[in-house]
């Protein structure tokens, strides 16, 4: 089982009285810049256990707090240039997912680099149609696909047994696997699907165990001493984070 984090534009604010409100697709079965292939129908499959485990929804898949939580969904197939409902029980084909979440008022969120954000905030960015992203993270396996990409190179459907979270995110958490590339090639390394996968969901997985207190106080640590010489306490205090933040990451 692996982990996968995928991105995908279109959040539109949505109110019912007082309530705050987004509607907009969770993830969709096209082809993505990675050369991948969300399976819809085994997301479909997933999404009553999701909502049922109350449908956590976070800001750039960070685990400090949630901020709303997706209340509803809908199976959907395109239509022309837009969508429409699709009749599973019909066999209707799978082209997407279209969640309507509903979000928090008047608490802060834990967050690993600013420590704490209010949720009003997030909302008001959400409001103004500056944050428009939604992102999954969800447990699944990869399989080749019959199916050619721009390329006309196979491509790699994933099938989603477990939807672990939906975020709102300001820069997509796919870009690790971008990332993962630069890192391959500026290493002199020609790089391969396996090695970018590998390195991705490596990342993917010590961002969920990273312990957010030690990871707080190093970065914290290190704003206080790029000002100053560092006396001997604050260098004890974030050698002991760094010590327990290594032992979470080699407990996983």
């Amino acid at each position: 089982m692996e982990l996968y984090e995928k991105m995908l534009g279109g959040i539109i604010k949505a109110t019912r009285g007082d309530e705050r409100l987004s509607i907009g697709l969770m993830t969709v079965g096209s082809i993505d810049s990675d050369g991948d292939i969300v399976d819809q129908e085994s997301v479909a499959n997933s999404m009553p256990r999701f909502i049922e485990a109350n449908g956590p929804m976070l800001f750039n898949h960070d685990p400090g707090g949630v901020i709303g939580k997706v209340i509803d969904w809908m199976a959907v197939q395109r239509f022309g240039t837009g969508w429409m409902p699709a009749d599973r029980a019909k066999g209707e084909t799978v082209h997407g997912i279209q969640v309507t979440s509903l979000y928090g008022r008047g608490y802060n969120v834990g967050s690993m680099w600013h420590r704490q954000l209010a949720v009003d905030d997030i909302w008001a960015q959400i409001d103004q149609g500056f944050l428009r992203t939604h992102s999954i993270s969800f447990e699944g396996e990869g399989k080749q696909d019959d199916s050619a990409g721009s390329t006309g190179q196979p491509v790699r459907r994933l099938m989603c047994h477990r939807v672990l979270e939906c975020s709102v995110v300001t820069i997509p958490a796919q870009e690790q696997a971008t990332f993962a590339v630069k890192m391959l090639k500026a290493a002199g390394v020609q790089c391969c699907d396996k090695c970018r996968t590998a390195i991705s969901d490596g990342m993917s997985r010590w961002t969920r165990r990273m312990p957010h207190e030690q990871a707080l106080e190093i970065i914290e640590s290190a704003k206080r001493m790029h000002s100053h010489q560092p006396n001997e306490a604050e260098l004890a205090s974030v050698g002991k984070a760094l010590s327990e933040l290594s032992q979470a990451l080699r407990g996983g």
